[in-house]
């Protein structure tokens, strides 16, 4: 199995101080030169960094105590620092020797490993420098119990054993344990896990001659002949990196600044609070919707499940969340975001046939299927103005049908059902027990089309007048109701029109990148370097690194999520940020939670908490666009499904395109602020907008706007409003309160 996963705290790893320190650690970017120059700094007596990429040889990068790779390890795996390879055993009886030099005989030290346990089963050795029974003394093993970090060191008579627990599978782990005067103590991603005041080491202090014995990685020697490897016992099953030796007892502060890997993200879940459970089945889809729910000035958020559906109030940006139960709980899989009765705030459609009206402060009232109440055993859901009058209308992929919820175009809001096939929807082979949809402008005519997970995927195209056709282009994708699946529209490539990520639930089986060539897609998937194989279940498309392409980001049910990041040559590396969030994903989102212009990611997963990472980017080369709609008339409040591109100045050149609060995911909306990276905030750009009434073109320098909502200003923030048809050039937006005046 080909993974790409590193390290993220699962949720209750650590201990609640514990979690919060090491999460506080990360704070920029570490490249794997810049992480070896830490450990240098430190002065290692032997530093085996496992990054070959092929040969027999491990070298010591610190003094020359070189191993040897023995039975097939693994070579040039994913490593915890990006741009370095780790080693990977298979858990039968491949290692690494390394042979014994005199040098090892030293009675205070340290010694620092990263682990990557595909499987936690029974014993596990990662290093070993032992033998049968006491001998000489200065024994040392670090290994794996089940689901217990443990290290023993013993003296000519007795063995000292520390432990750390809760470790989880197909996470990254960074172990340091320290021994000599001042006792011995082992660290678990820089917090103190246990200690003892036993001061031996490896050499004389042992009560003996100390240790002799060779060193196994990957492998516990601990049954060994006395002076030899073999024979081992207990082999590892995963990736090992970074591993060092030091003939000094380090410090506190040097062992958190080794267990900082510099990734770019941060979990924050716990801090936050939102590590909350939503879901423990996968036909309940958890799926994420971001929208500044009570018009505060940042983005909250409902989170769809079977357990408890939730509702989570952004306060002070993003420094915690008030958690509610939405819908009563247990409204799982699909929802829309929309302004339904186009009053300026937003509201929530479920699949359950149920429209959650927003009183403006984020305070919701159930007022049930306003008159559509036809389709049965609903799949998937997408907010759309069907016939461009202004007003949001549902539409609803269900066993019985394909439907559209026509608004009647009044308050209170009736919806009037239809299957009727002269709509497009309802063809032979259109509608099914299928699962999720996503949608956005692929045709680029100013009406969303969707792409719904039923009968090897079925694309329904606008025809600008309120119908569709069904055709798709030469996509094809594996569906199925055991097979559910959240797939994502996206300008990756940058040339003006929406491309398709269909993940691929079938272990073994890469996802689909569909690239649009005008009238037909080619599945470019492979050549793009989108090799995951970990039975994927969502997807997401946002600029994480503010480079001004689209990255990918995947969530799978069976290992670490994965992130891509584009390359912008068409295609993509799989790299080491923190973005792990391991587990049995559902859907994630990039999200910009704490106004601060990078994207963020969040994650729901099944049977445990959900993800908040915090991304450390931190730098002013982006713009965000945030759109109001002229409502009856004109295009729908919330602005959803409208298209809008990014130009350099004067509109010479298209650099980017965004689409409004589409379906996507696993049951998810795309946020309804959008956000363009790789631009210079100094410098003068065109923002293009497809309003219904008319496209509007605004000049904007990104450094010189900003948008007031209430008491928040959102920095580097240009709003565009839906009124009329000439061009204006705004500075800068500030909402008042109609009370106020």
């Amino acid at each position: 199995m080909n993974t790409r996963h590193e390290w993220n705290r699962p949720a209750g790893a650590f201990p609640g101080a514990i979690a919060c320190a090491f999460a506080c650690l990360f704070t920029g970017e570490v490249r794997a030169d810049e992480y070896s120059d830490k450990i240098m700094d430190l002065n290692p007596l032997a530093y085996w960094r496992l990054g070959e990429s092929s040969g027999a040889t491990a070298v010591d990068a610190a003094g020359g105590y070189n191993g040897t790779y023995r039975r097939g390890v693994d070579l040039g795996l994913p490593g915890v620092v990006d741009e370095n390879t780790a080693a990977s055993f298979d858990g039968w009886n491949d290692h690494v020797e390394i042979p014994h030099d005199d040098a090892f005989l030293i009675d205070e030290g340290s010694v620092q490993l990263w682990f990557y346990a595909e499987d936690l089963g029974g014993n596990q050795g990662l290093f070993s420098k032992d033998s049968t029974n006491y001998d000489t003394g200065g024994h040392l093993t670090v290994y794996l119990d089940s689901s217990r970090l443990k290290v023993r060191l013993q003296s000519t008579s007795r063995s000292y054993t520390l432990q750390a627990r809760d470790i989880a599978e197909q996470t990254w782990y960074h172990v340091l344990f320290v021994f000599g005067p001042d006792g011995m103590k082992l660290y678990l991603n820089g917090d103190l896990a246990s200690d003892d005041d036993y001061d031996g080491g490896l050499g004389t202090s042992s009560g003996g001659a100390g240790n002799y014995e060779p060193i196994a990685l990957g492998a516990n020697s601990w049954g060994s002949r006395d002076r030899r490897i073999a024979p081992l016992r207990y082999e590892f099953e995963g990736r090992l990196d970074e591993v060092a030796v030091f003939d000094t007892a380090l410090q506190p502060a040097q062992v958190q600044a080794l267990a900082d890997p510099g990734w770019l993200f941060t979990d924050v879940s716990s801090d936050t609070g939102f590590d909350v459970q939503s879901t423990t089945d996968y036909h309940g889809g958890s799926g994420l919707h971001w929208g500044d729910l009570d018009d505060d000035g940042d983005l909250d958020a409902i989170i769809t499940g079977n357990s408890t559906s939730r509702l989570l109030i952004n306060n002070n940006l993003g420094e915690s969340f008030f958690v509610s139960n939405f819908g009563g709980g247990g409204r799982d899989r699909q929802g829309a975001l929309l302004d339904i009765d186009n009053d300026g705030d937003l509201d929530f459609w479920h699949i359950d046939e149920r429209l959650y009206e927003n009183n403006g402060a984020a305070s919701f009232t159930d007022r049930g299927n306003l008159g559509f109440n036809e389709p049965s055993n609903n799949e998937a859901v997408a907010a759309v103005d069907v016939n461009r009058d202004g007003w949001c209308d549902i539409v609803m992929f269900s066993e019985n049908g394909n439907w559209i919820g026509h608004h009647q175009g009044a308050v209170p809001v009736i919806l009037e059902g239809t299957d009727d096939r002269d709509y497009g929807l309802n063809d032979w082979g259109d509608a099914g027990n299928g699962d999720f949809c996503s949608a956005g402008d692929v045709n680029n005519d100013g009406c969303l089309d969707f792409f719904y997970h039923f009968f090897f995927g079925r694309l329904f195209s606008s025809n600008g007048n309120g119908t569709y056709s069904q055709s798709n282009g030469g996509i094809l994708v594996v569906t199925g109701n055991s097979d559910k699946i959240g797939s994502a529209w996206g300008d990756y490539d940058n040339d003006g029109d929406l491309d398709l990520f269909v993940p691929r639930y079938d272990d073994n089986r890469d996802g689909y990148l569909w690239r649009n060539g005008g009238s037909t897609f080619s599945d470019v998937a492979s050549a793009a370097g989108l090799d995951n194989d970990d039975r994927q279940r969502s997807a997401c498309w946002g600029d994480y690194d503010n480079d001004g392409d689209l990255d990918l980001y995947l969530t799978t049910t069976e290992g670490g999520n994965v992130l891509y990041r584009n390359e912008g040559d068409g295609t993509f590396t799989a790299v080491n940020e923190g973005a792990d969030a391991a587990g049995n994903g559902h859907d994630a989102v990039f999200v910009d939670y704490d106004n601060d212009g990078d994207l963020d990611l969040a994650v729901t997963r099944e049977d445990s908490t959900n993800i908040l990472l915090r991304n450390n980017t931190d730098n002013r080369d982006y713009l965000k666009v945030r759109l109001i709609g002229f409502g009856e008339g004109g295009t729908n409040r919330a602005a959803i499904g409208v298209r809008v591109e990014l130009y350099t100045a004067g509109g010479a050149t298209l650099l980017a395109r965004r689409d409004v609060g589409v379906a996507r995911g696993y049951g998810g909306t795309e946020p309804l602020w959008l956000h363009f990276g790789g631009v210079d905030n100094s410098e003068t750009y065109m923002v293009r907008v497809h309003f219904l009434t008319g496209t509007r073109s605004v000049a904007v320098v990104p450094g010189e706007v900003e948008t007031t909502i209430g008491a928040t200003t959102v920095p580097q923030m240009l709003t565009i409003e839906e009124q009329g048809g000439s061009e204006r050039r705004l500075i800068r937006w500030v909402e008042v309160d109609p009370g106020s005046s």
